[in-house]
């Protein structure tokens, strides 16, 4: 099942699609597969995840019409236990960048779209 979760997720990038919606079953698979890749570990309760909803979303849309190659995805860690505790998240928004398969850092900056686009654009030019 992992597998189809996962072609889903290729396709939907393909397509130009916003923000990946990823699972405790797809997280994994989805940080091996996607050279570089952006997660937002949130809450739906929770009013800062609220509020960055919409800017995310504006991200991947920016960032698809640059031409740039990172995913953005999100994780719901009230529904995805084991990832929140995989990744130790312990605050909401938590937005954690992979490259390569690997955990790079905890994105800090300030969460606009023209922070966030700047900061992945920095990070693919070190692919």
């Amino acid at each position: 099942m992992a597998k189809l979760e996962i072609f889903a997720i290729f396709i939907a990038v393909c397509l130009g699609q916003s923000v990946v919606v990823l699972t405790d079953d797809t997280l994994d698979d989805a940080i091996a597969k996607f050279p570089s890749i952006l997660v937002d570990f949130y809450a739906p309760w929770c009013g800062h995840c609220k509020k960055l909803t919409p800017i995310y979303e504006d991200t991947a849309l920016a960032l698809h019409d640059l031409g740039a190659h990172t995913v953005l995805a999100k994780l719901d860690v009230t529904s995805n236990v084991i990832s929140k505790n995989e990744w130790k998240i312990k605050g909401y928004p938590s937005i954690l960048y992979y490259q390569n398969g690997h955990l790079v850092e905890k994105y800090k900056g300030k969460r606009t779209v023209e922070k966030f686009v700047a900061y992945v654009l920095d990070k693919e030019a070190n692919l």
